[in-house]
């Protein structure tokens, strides 16, 4: 259950039909991890690759934003700034005190 809670960038039909061992069920399109990987024009694979990218690198030592930015493509940039957002409000990554990426 927390697995399914904490899961991000992972359609929640999908995650819930993988449990029960069905791989054929398709994204549903409509639930909020859905919504924040369609908003954000990233697939479903670029979403979770980026949000692994982002995790590990903040897992490593808090960074600021810009730094992360900086080493990026301007197409890039949009991107990178919708999976943060995103995993700032499902809570997984905060700004610290001095300003910083952090793990929650």
């Amino acid at each position: 259950m927390i697995e399914y809670i904490e899961t991000a960038g992972l359609c929640r039909s999908t995650h819930i039909a993988e449990y029960f061992n069905d791989f054929t069920v398709k994204p549903c399109g409509i639930c909020d991890n859905c919504i924040a990987v369609h908003a954000a024009n990233l697939s479903e694979a670029e979403f979770k690759k980026l949000a692994q990218e982002l995790t590990a690198l903040i897992k490593k030592n808090p960074i600021h934003i810009n730094t992360i930015l900086d080493s990026a493509g301007s197409s890039k940039k949009t991107k990178i700034w919708k999976v943060v957002n995103y995993l700032q409000a499902e809570k997984l990554i905060c700004i610290n005190k001095e300003g910083l990426l952090d793990i929650v």
